[in-house]
């Protein structure tokens, strides 16, 4: 209360509606339902940080193998929240996540994270997640990510500055 008025504050204009994934199918198809895949374009194309939520409990394959990896390319935060789901990825040679905004954010909360580029020698930088962004892990679990020559989780934020957060590891996140 300031001066016998109540002050309310009105949601911020930056932040759009949570995405709901709606499939556990790998399709960019116009059905009514919203994809895993589909729910990265929406976030990357509507010009304010977005939530991608999940379904609880439930496995995502990532079998498109010709489109490539989830790609956040907006300057803007993306938050996916798993609800202790899985992200499975099942192409060969093929990365998982990909945010190139450099200006964006990339927070992942309560997921795994399975498969990945397992061909002899991928050299793949962030097979699992290549951020050019800022990097939140929360709850994440990275398993059997495969990239000879390369790495799982790759953050060019940290080579710009070391007074950034980079990549910022809660409990139990872990790479296997």
């Amino acid at each position: 209360m300031v001066a016998g008025f109540t002050v309310i504050a009105a949601p911020s204009a930056a932040w759009a509606a949570a995405i709901p994934v709606t499939t556990t199918e790998d399709s960019v198809v116009a059905d009514g339902e919203t994809s895993l895949r589909e729910a990265f374009t929406i976030a990357s194309g509507n010009g304010v940080g977005d939530t991608i939520v999940l379904g609880a409990g439930l496995t995502y394959v990532l079998d498109e193998c010709a489109i490539g990896a989830l790609a956040h390319t907006e300057a803007q935060a993306l938050i996916v929240q798993g609800n202790a789901s899985v992200i499975d990825q099942s192409c060969d040679a093929t990365a998982i996540i990909d945010s190139s905004a450099h200006a964006g954010s990339l927070h992942l909360q309560n997921l795994a994270i399975d498969g990945g580029p397992n061909a002899a020698a991928t050299g793949i930088e962030g097979a699992a997640i290549h951020s050019e962004s800022q990097l939140a892990l929360s709850a994440v679990e990275i398993r059997n990510v495969l990239s000879p020559g390369g790495s799982a989780v790759w953050c060019a934020k940290c080579a710009d500055s070391r007074t950034d957060l980079c990549i910022e590891l809660r409990a139990p996140a872990r790479v296997k």
